[in-house]
């Protein structure tokens, strides 16, 4: 929120403007919210001319918009908006990008802003997004905030394309040198890295990259932490540990939820949807009031993965196509195509897994779980797969010696390589890759 210092007593005038800064390097820098906020508060202690009050005002709006639950941030930018229009409409902007309300953010926003750029890319419209945040981050003698902003919004749309080597490139220019102290912005672009670090599987840069976010991160910034976990989440599910990576999306889900932040509750329950929870209720509760492209394909994507549904995977594919997101496409065609596999229709399955091929020609070495799964199964024989559904179905190895015709023996074969082979220790392990656990 840029303001103009007004024409009123210099000395005044200078020494608002100084702690104001000081107040900024307080909150922003160093995460002390208390000693920011004494700051302020000594400010206001004494009458200040209005235009000097309104400066301040607009201070603590900016510690507001990264610290304050999101009702609370409604009635700061009501206060706002009686003194400074504009200000007080991006405040309002802020809280519905947050609450996922894009399309009254895009409204209020100026059109050049970083709000309004950011709810285009969450709702679905990727392009201009991207366009608009390019240009920003073109433009010299933009605040840190704009140009991290920017940063993570080119990476965080390389990411939904599957352009996972671009979005490392784009985040990792503008990170801190190592060892120097960290700011609110340096922890969210470190968060934005680490995601895409993970989705390009470079783990142990991931991890590094998530250490460092959260070593660096402050209780003050509050909206910041969202950016942290879900980052977590990816991190852990490019080690292998899905399962944890499906909790720490439920948990990063939990508190935006609590924060009133539901913009990325709706990313977190998604991708937790796509580590294997069934998120739909909640996802398709937020899409009835929200209705903008993306959020409903996060919904729609996650009732057909729970309802094990091909024909509404391959529905939602195309939605996924019209918004630009081709990565979440790639993946509801593959498990569409899985689906079809497991249940013995091999041409739809051969059909659908050529379609996801073609779309992930264009990624740059982007791979998530549901990717990986679906080339492991592809890798199994007829015989492996009949096994498996058996073994998933409850028979004993015996069983299906007898079912098939077959020695037990081969079974156990049969078996003890098809674990290795998608990378699972038992049954229960076969019953989570058939989506039965």
């Amino acid at each position: 929120m840029s303001d103009q210092l007004p024409l009123v007593g210099r000395d005044e005038a200078r020494r608002v403007e100084v702690a104001r800064t000081r107040a900024s390097e307080l909150f922003f820098g160093l995460g002390d919210e208390e000693a920011a906020v004494a700051v302020l508060d000594e400010l206001t202690a004494a009458a200040l001319p209005a235009e000097l009050e309104r400066a301040v005002l607009h201070t603590a709006a900016e510690f507001a918009v990264e610290a304050a639950p999101v009702p609370v941030l409604r009635l700061v930018g009501a206060l706002l908006l009686a003194v400074d229009e504009r200000a007080g409409r991006r405040v309002l902007a802020v809280a519905d990008r947050l609450s996922g309300h894009h399309t009254d953010a895009i409204a209020r926003a100026a059109a050049d802003d970083e709000v309004c750029t950011a709810s285009l890319l969450l709702s679905g419209d990727l392009a201009p997004a991207e366009e608009r945040a390019t240009r920003t981050l073109a433009e010299e003698g933009h605040r840190p905030a704009s140009q991290v902003s920017s940063r993570v919004l080119l990476s965080q749309s390389a990411r939904m394309r599957g352009q996972a080597a671009a979005a490392v490139r784009i985040s990792a220019e503008g990170l801190p040198e190592p060892n120097a102290p960290l700011t609110l912005w340096d922890v969210v672009l470190l968060a934005e890295f680490a995601a895409g670090a993970a989705l390009r599987g470079q783990t142990d840069r991931a991890q590094r990259a998530l250490a460092g976010a959260e070593a660096g991160l402050r209780p003050a910034w509050r909206v910041a932490r969202f950016a942290v976990g879900g980052a977590r989440s990816w991190v852990l599910a490019s080690a292998g540990r899905v399962d944890e990576a499906v909790q720490a999306a439920l948990d990063n889900a939990a508190a935006a939820w609590a924060h009133g932040a539901h913009s990325e509750e709706i990313v977190s329950l998604h991708d937790a949807a796509r580590f294997g929870a069934d998120t739909s209720p909640r996802l398709l509760e937020l899409a009835k009031s929200r209705k903008d492209p993306l959020t409903t394909a996060y919904a729609t994507h996650a009732q057909a993965r729970a309802l094990r549904d091909p024909a509404g995977l391959e529905e939602v594919a195309a939605a996924f196509l019209a918004c630009g997101a081709t990565l979440f496409a790639a993946e509801s065609i593959a498990e569409a195509g899985r689906l079809s596999r497991l249940h013995d229709r091999p041409r739809d399955a051969d059909r659908l897994e050529r379609q996801a091929a073609a779309l992930a020609e264009s990624f740059d070495g982007a791979t998530t779980p549901g990717l990986a799964v679906t080339s492991t199964l592809v890798a199994l024989t007829h015989r492996q797969r009949e096994i498996a559904r058996l073994a998933v179905a409850g028979l004993t190895n015996t069983e299906i010696a007898d079912r098939l015709a077959i020695a037990k023996r081969t079974v156990d074969n049969h078996l003890h390589t098809t674990y290795a082979a998608v990378g699972v220790t038992g049954r229960c392990g076969l019953r989570a890759l058939f989506g039965q656990c």
